[in-house]
């Protein structure tokens, strides 16, 4: 888990293998719905949040709702609005 965001945040390439297919497998066993990503991105932000501030926090909360985004789309086959509002306000705050 360290080196996926390691390599997500920093694009250090320590991370070599498809997240998707963990989380396909995960799926499979016990189905993902919006508001297990919804609950996810939640406790992400708040702890990112809690613990740093600056320029790098915001890269790191941007790029989890990307990826969060990305994930519930090839998982649940819809866009979670929440998720795609969500995304779009950190786009926002970053181009300010």
């Amino acid at each position: 888990m360290c080196d996926f965001w390691d390599t997500a945040l920093f694009g250090t390439q320590e991370y070599r293998q498809d997240p998707l297919y963990v989380h396909l497998h995960l799926h499979a066993l016990y189905p993902l719905k919006s508001e297990h990503f919804e609950h996810w991105i939640g406790l992400w932000v708040a702890t990112i949040d809690s613990k740093f501030t600056g320029a790098v926090a915001h890269h790191a909360k941007e790029v989890a709702t990307q990826i969060a985004c990305t994930m519930h789309k090839k998982i649940i086959g819809t866009q979670s609005p929440i998720l795609e509002d969500l995304l779009q306000s950190f786009r926002a705050m970053r181009d300010r």
